[in-house]
């Protein structure tokens, strides 16, 4: 599964290759198959589309152990496109110019395996805010825009009670899936996903309304553990702004969110204010007007401590994604 053999037809995406003869070439690990097109995307320079990728099928099927051997599938699926073009060079059948487009393509996916056997530096980010006031909106756009795994906790949720992500399940405050060990139990999940995501070297965004501070201070401890720089993403609106977005996406039906007006009133009753431990290491935005993802990338990276090059990349990345 690459660029190569991926086509739109007629509005549909066609995935097609011509080894169905062979069981052993057919048959192979999924995370191989994702590892593939996530290699092939990052190596056309379409890193954006990579994440998108990547995290919406974790966010599909949860398949995050996938991430224990992806970075060696990607080195894999990259040395045996290496190994094709160099094969070609070898058969002495193309002109000066195509030779050296060959050699020069070779020679980029031999740097690009390499760059995958690099130790990483996690990150762990955490966004939170009550419902309504943006989240997952802006976890959306920082996915693409900063390599980072996307967790949310509306999904985790209904994966926990084998639901699909979009599943009505009619819930009132404290009942149903949302009494409150399930909350517990979601928290426990996305510290669990965290962890070992942390563990893999890779950046993680945790999408968690975090109303109590010791459910924010937990993943602290956790970014101290791997040694990851951390941060806070705190998001807030007027109520009035808040409530008519709880409206409208409820009307709409379309969304892993349940929460309606008296969660949103349950929450606003029992959040907790950011300690003077934590302020240090957040980003506030108010999102009724949310300022460009540009200025909240450089928030962000300004708290994470990166070096500027990766601040302007990462701003020049979310501009075109946006």
């Amino acid at each position: 599964m690459h660029r190569g053999n991926i086509a739109l037809v007629d509005g549909e995406i066609r995935i097609f290759d011509a080894i169905e003869f062979n069981p052993n070439l057919r048959w192979i690990d999924t995370a191989s198959e994702v590892a593939f097109l996530v290699m092939d995307l990052e190596q056309a320079g379409e890193a954006g589309l990579a994440r998108l990728f990547l995290n919406r099928y974790l966010e599909c099927n949860g398949d995050y152990g996938a991430l224990d051997v992806l970075d060696f599938y990607k080195v894999y699926r990259a040395m045996v496109r290496a190994k094709v073009l160099a094969i070609r060079l070898d058969q002495g059948e193309l002109d000066p110019a195509a030779r050296a487009t060959e050699r020069h393509l070779c020679a980029g996916y031999l740097t690009l395996a390499e760059s995958y056997t690099r130790p990483r530096h996690p990150h762990l980010l955490i966004v939170c805010g009550v419902s309504g006031s943006g989240k997952s909106c802006l976890s959306c756009l920082l996915r693409e825009a900063l390599p980072l795994i996307h967790l949310r906790s509306d999904v985790e949720r209904k994966r926990l009670f084998g639901l699909d992500e979009k599943a009505q399940t009619l819930s009132s405050v404290d009942s149903g899936i949302y009494f409150p060990s399930a909350t517990n139990w979601t928290y426990d999940r996305l510290h669990r996903l965290a962890d070992g995501i942390l563990a893999n070297g890779y950046d993680v965004l945790v999408d968690a309304t975090f109303i109590a501070r010791d459910r924010r201070e937990r993943f602290m401890q956790l970014a101290r553990k791997h040694r990851a720089a951390f941060a806070i993403l705190a998001l807030d609106a007027p109520i009035d702004v808040l409530r008519q977005r709880l409206r409208h996406r409820l009307a709409l039906g379309e969304d892993a969110s349940e929460a309606d007006l008296a969660v949103l009133e349950r929450q606003l009753a029992l959040r907790q204010c950011l300690s003077e431990v934590e302020k240090p290491y957040a980003v506030m935005v108010d999102s009724t007007d949310t300022p460009p993802i540009g200025e909240i990338l450089a928030s962000v990276e300004a708290v994470l401590g990166r070096m500027p090059d990766a601040i302007s990349s990462a701003s020049r990345s979310s501009e075109v994604l946006v």
